[in-house]
């Protein structure tokens, strides 16, 4: 998964200056914008974008995280670090004209005098950072000379910072955001992104349930806006290949202190005994053994299998 992400946020890099100098777009509007951008950037041979990257994240600076567990934080680090680095690697390689990332055909069609600036900016992996960053730009008069956007890790993000993009005329690459929305060209016309976003995933495990005979299923679930999303998306694939929902629990997240891990702990045990009664007490005919498990946190994992 790593290292996907960190491919894809190189290849984003790649794909904005593709369109800028003149690749590949997805839709008209993409098109027009690409043009506006090769436009603006032909009469000064420069083209600035606009680096949108979570350098940080604020539950991090948590400090029971801290002392309960440093690891998480330096694994956290290493990644948001790896993000932004590719980014900047991304566009030296432009600059530079190495074809290992944006590939020989693009760099052919680049002026010699061509040359790729930046503005970057941490996003504190959310739609407030984001906007804050996005506010800074306009105000110091940035946001204007800029020819795209790039970057974008959260969904959330991605949803605020595209229609603030599409009053500047600037198309915007994330390389994750995979929230199924976003491929909404009414609502967000000028953003695409490197990553294909979940809902192929989830077709794919539909797909595995009607191979394996499995017409029926449980969700076991936290109550984040990710994992609530990701379990609509399935539920949506199941659907369209005829299988269905035999019941889904919710739990609630759970948050950084003592008090809030000891309750979504209880939380957690209520709803397997939940599902495990639902299983226990249906007749064979609608019970399902097949469940499926959202939740970003390994503990809740290991405390689901326990």
């Amino acid at each position: 998964m790593q290292c996907r992400t960190t491919c894809t946020c190189l290849l984003s890099c790649a794909v904005l200056a593709c369109l800028v100098v003149g690749g590949c777009t997805i839709t008209d509007r993409e098109k027009e914008v690409a043009i506006a951008a090769r436009e603006m950037s032909a009469s000064t041979a420069n083209c600035t974008l606009g680096l949108l990257f979570p350098i940080s994240y604020p539950g991090l600076r948590d400090k029971l995280v801290w002392q309960t567990n440093p690891s998480l934080i330096l694994a956290w680090t290493v990644k948001l670090l790896r993000w932004a680095s590719v980014a900047l690697l991304a566009v030296s390689h432009i600059n530079s004209r190495n074809a290992s990332i944006v590939g020989s055909e693009t760099l052919s069609r680049i002026p010699n005098n061509f040359h790729v600036s930046y503005r970057l900016a941490n996003t504190d992996y959310g739609p407030a950072g984001a906007v804050k960053a996005l506010s800074a730009w306009e105000s110091s008069g940035d946001l204007q000379k800029m020819s795209a956007l790039v970057g974008i890790a959260s969904s959330r993000g991605a949803k605020v910072v595209s229609p603030i993009a599409n009053l500047y005329n600037l198309p915007v690459t994330s390389f994750d955001a995979p929230n199924r929305e976003l491929a909404d060209k009414a609502m967000y016309p000028t953003f695409s992104r490197t990553n294909p976003g979940s809902a192929p995933m989830f077709r794919a495990m539909a797909g595995i349930f009607q191979y394996f005979g499995w017409s029926a299923f449980n969700i076991l679930s936290d109550d984040s806006p990710t994992s609530m999303t990701h379990m609509s998306e399935l539920m949506t694939a199941a659907n369209e290949h005829g299988i269905s929902v035999v019941t889904t629990h919710v739990f609630l997240e759970g948050g950084t202190s003592s008090s809030e891990k000891l309750h979504a702990g209880m939380e957690i045990e209520k709803a397997v005994k939940a599902l495990a009664s639902v299983m226990r007490n249906s007749s064979s005919a609608s019970r399902s053994l097949v469940t499926v498990f959202f939740s970003f946190q390994s503990k809740d994992m290991a405390q689901v299998l326990e």
